[in-house]
């Protein structure tokens, strides 16, 4: 049997034309093209340790941007989607290329802020790695993909005590 809900639950995430800077939200207003802010967005992963081989365009449902590939020195494998916020505007409405253009450069201008937060992690937090939820575990999945998938909270509570168990203070003399 089907499920019917009475009302449409609410959209968590915002559309294109209903986000602003006062809001929170950076880039929807940029004047730089893609190819300028794509080669910042390579050169933040650089710094990171990374190099960039490959930018693959495409859709990930009714959302628009980039799969792009990247390796660490030595070959190690990552990826990132980043994709536009959703568009309200339909495919047929004037202007709609535009505002599509629009909101994927307002995704790599705001990929690009983010890595660059997780460098200067990297500078401030000894052992930090950014770019490690992002690395692939096989050619399908990121580390942090992979996480998310596999989650088990239990892991995180403490080991229930053993009956066998003896609880013991050790003195030194």
């Amino acid at each position: 049997m089907n499920f019917i809900p009475d009302k449409e639950m609410k959209h968590d995430i915002p559309y294109f034309e209903d986000v602003s800077t006062s809001a929170g939200w950076a880039g929807q207003a940029t004047s730089k093209p893609e190819e300028a802010l794509m080669a910042e967005v390579a050169a933040v992963i650089g710094r990171l340790g990374g190099a960039v081989y490959q930018w693959q365009k495409g859709s990930f449902g009714m959302r628009y941007g980039y799969r792009l590939h990247f390796h660490l020195q030595g070959g190690k494998p990552g990826r990132i989607d980043v994709i536009s916020l959703p568009l309200k505007t339909k495919i047929s409405a004037k202007g709609y290329e535009q505002k599509k253009s629009q909101a994927v450069k307002m995704a790599l201008y705001n990929l690009r802020d983010q890595l660059e937060s997780l460098w200067r992690m990297q500078q401030l937090v000894p052992g930090y790695f950014g770019l490690l939820p992002l690395m692939l575990v096989d050619s399908n999945h990121t580390f942090g993909e992979a996480f998310l998938q596999t989650f088990d909270y239990t892991n995180l509570l403490p080991a229930p005590v053993d009956e066998e168990t003896v609880d013991a203070e050790f003195i030194n003399e």
